[in-house]
């Protein structure tokens, strides 16, 4: 987590556009007090905002169910307590590229135009440097994005249903979009 905001504070506030655009927003599940401390810390020091989910003393009947029931949560929180028009999730290992919130703010566009698009990635496995064939190209995908993702909150509905149910999004007739390479938008 420290070295994923220290890379993503370094961009964020490069910018005073962006955190008027791109409020931030630490979300801490399960009980580690190291990870809350530290998210507290840059609460005073980073004007970010911190979230804790508090985990239901219940067993979870598929591997990712925290991680859903988290997920579910943030989408509940920022659609309907916030309303806020999107909502960008950022997961802790990953290290964000220069052109990170610009790449995002564009994007939105596109999912915000097309029904069919439920989110926007960031991440793609085969994006790597010395992988990828295009770098300008952007891909469609039935598969749920992981480390760097954006939805709308007029899919907001659709997605919270992705992480109740775990389906894939093939299900739900939507895909997303990749890049070749928590917080949200406003």
């Amino acid at each position: 987590l420290a070295r994923t905001m220290t890379i993503l504070l370094k961009h964020w506030t490069q910018d005073a556009a962006d955190r008027q655009k791109f409020p931030l927003y630490i979300s801490v599940d399960g009980g580690d007090p190291r990870t809350l401390l530290y998210a507290v810390a840059l609460q005073d020091a980073a004007d970010v905002q911190v979230l804790t989910r508090v985990r239901a003393r219940r067993k979870c009947d598929f591997y990712d169910c925290h991680i859903s029931l988290h997920f579910k949560m943030l989408l509940q929180v920022f659609f309907k307590c916030l309303n806020a028009p999107r909502l960008l999730f950022l997961e802790e290992d990953l290290e964000v590229a220069p052109d990170f919130f610009t790449y995002f703010e564009a994007t939105s566009r596109l999912m915000d135009q097309d029904d069919s698009l439920w989110c926007v990635s960031a991440w793609n496995d085969h994006g790597q440097r010395g992988r990828a064939l295009n770098n300008t190209a952007l891909y469609r995908t039935d598969v749920i994005p992981g480390l760097g993702w954006m939805t709308n909150a007029k899919h907001g509905k659709q997605v919270e249903t992705l992480f109740t149910n775990c389906l894939p999004a093939s299900k739900l007739g939507v895909s997303s979009i990749m890049d070749l390479l928590v917080m949200s938008m406003a």
